[in-house]
């Protein structure tokens, strides 16, 4: 942003721990949120946390560089930002990953400024000089392409963003808030009756594209709908706004405002409602963006004899790592070595593991504890090995402890369940393995088991409804 205003005296603001919620930026998509990136230092481009943890500098990553960078603006997949930069001769749009890394040039008009991307990651919009006023323009990512979106608007324009459906534009003109579409038809003045004659800008798409949130005469934040009507007051007296914005996630609205604390630009959230407004405490500049959280990258596909891949299907689901001591939660899909533990006690967990030729194999497990294993034949044998406590009684002396230990299967493939006197090998199934004190019963709910008992050293086949009990000798 670039504005002048006066200092207003800042009414009640509740302070209060931050929320687990992020605050908000320029350009917002649906999504889970994520880091939040903003302008400072005059002339950086820093990353951040939610909770004001793990602050990086992007631009630029070598000390001592001046690039006058600001007004950054995350991509829709959280992995880009573009950012305009105000050196006079080399300044312009640029982009650059969210490591800092792979920074490239879009534009060379220094007065180029306040970039947002197309929520399918092809284009920009910013403003742009032309015939002598702030014009909205987009723009391929090479700076080819370049449109004017307003060019008949006899105005100067400021901050625009791009709506998460793709199809409109919204931005300022430092009174009143605008849509448009993308090809600049049916311009929309959202602002303009006389209920509202003070200045209107600063304007952020809510995340499902329904409403627009705006600062109004500098202190207040109100919301619109976007195809236009009475607008509503979520928050007035709230010191000199200079930011605002949507969260990813749609809950969540913050703002930068200087209310002549000892910070001068200050991180504020409050509810999407207007309520519960949070004083972060965390220093910022003039221009924020909080970007959705970047896809974790892809986890490779499991390795015969090395690993298999796990993913959480319901419940709580625990994992011990081979070499490790301790139980951590499975929250994700993630590749395990061979030899890990599960806890699926309390959960369900989808097991995918190498087969025959190459293939992947995927059964779930739940109600148990049991090693992964898997052998490197041919045809590999994925195994799972009851690994819960079980505890029989010697004699006389009552048993400290679990009588059995237990683990249920659905799915097909090679997969072996085994247990102290049996091993069950599945063909498409829904089966139980439980270790008693009285020796390995395999249970079948649906499909056919092949039993090996380790005790007579036989096999038997367990259909569907039936159940085979191996005794301890």
């Amino acid at each position: 942003m670039h504005r002048v205003a006066s200092a207003v005296s800042v009414g009640v603001v509740i302070v209060a721990t931050l929320a687990s919620s992020a605050p908000a930026g320029r350009a917002t998509f649906p999504g889970q949120n994520g880091r939040f990136a903003f302008g400072f230092g005059g002339g950086t481009i820093m990353t951040e946390n939610p909770d004001g943890t793990d602050r990086k500098t992007i631009v630029p990553l070598t000390s001592g560089v001046a690039v006058g960078a600001t007004e950054p603006a995350w991509s829709a997949d959280g992995t880009k930002l573009a950012y305009s930069s105000k050196i006079g001769g080399t300044g312009g749009i640029f982009i650059v990953n969210a490591d800092g890394s792979g920074v490239r040039r879009v534009t060379n008009d220094v007065n180029d400024g306040e970039p947002t991307w197309s929520p399918d990651g092809t284009k920009l919009a910013f403003v742009h000089v032309s015939n002598g006023r702030r014009r909205i323009v987009t723009t391929n990512l090479d700076g080819s392409g370049l449109t004017v979106v307003t060019p008949n608007l006899d105005r100067s324009l400021d901050d625009p963003e791009w709506s998460p459906d793709g199809t409109r534009l919204t931005f300022s003109d430092f009174a009143d808030v605008y849509v448009i579409n993308v090809d600049g038809a049916n311009l929309v003045d959202l602002t303009a009756d006389a209920g509202q004659p003070a200045r209107a800008d600063n304007p952020t798409w809510s995340p499902d594209g329904t409403k627009l949130a705006y600062t109004y005469n500098i202190s207040s934040l109100k919301v619109v709908a976007s195809t236009g009507g009475g607008a509503t007051t979520l928050g007035a007296n709230l010191g000199e706004v200079w930011e605002i914005s949507w969260s990813p996630d749609g809950t969540k609205i913050a703002y930068v405002a200087d209310v002549n604390g000892p910070l001068q630009e200050e991180l504020f959230i409050m509810n999407a409602d207007g309520t519960n407004i949070v004083r972060t405490g965390i220093d910022v500049a003039t221009t924020l963006d909080w970007g959705v959280a970047a896809a974790a990258p892809p986890v490779p596909p499991p390795v015969t004899g090395v690993n298999v891949n796990v993913a959480p299907v319901s419940g709580t689901v625990l994992v011990r790592l081979k070499g490790t001591t301790s139980f951590v939660p499975v929250t994700a899909l993630s590749s395990v070595p061979l030899g890990s533990e599960l806890d699926l006690t309390k959960g369900r967990i989808r097991l995918t593991s190498t087969g025959a030729g190459g293939a992947t194999q995927t059964a779930v497990f739940y109600q148990g504890r049991a090693v992964v294993g898997q052998t490197r034949a041919a045809k590999p044998v994925t195994t799972l090995t009851l690994s819960g406590p079980l505890v029989c009684p010697k004699r006389k002396t009552a048993a400290k402890g679990p009588p059995t230990r237990s683990l249920w299967g659905n799915g097909k493939g090679n997969y072996v369940t085994t247990g102290r006197f049996a091993a069950a090998a599945v063909r498409g199934t829904v089966w139980l393995t439980q270790d008693t004190c009285k020796g390995t019963l395999v249970r079948v709910q649906s499909g056919t088991v092949s039993v090996l008992d380790k005790v007579k050293h036989r096999t038997v086949t367990v259909r569907a409804g039936k159940s085979y009990l191996a005794k301890k000798p």
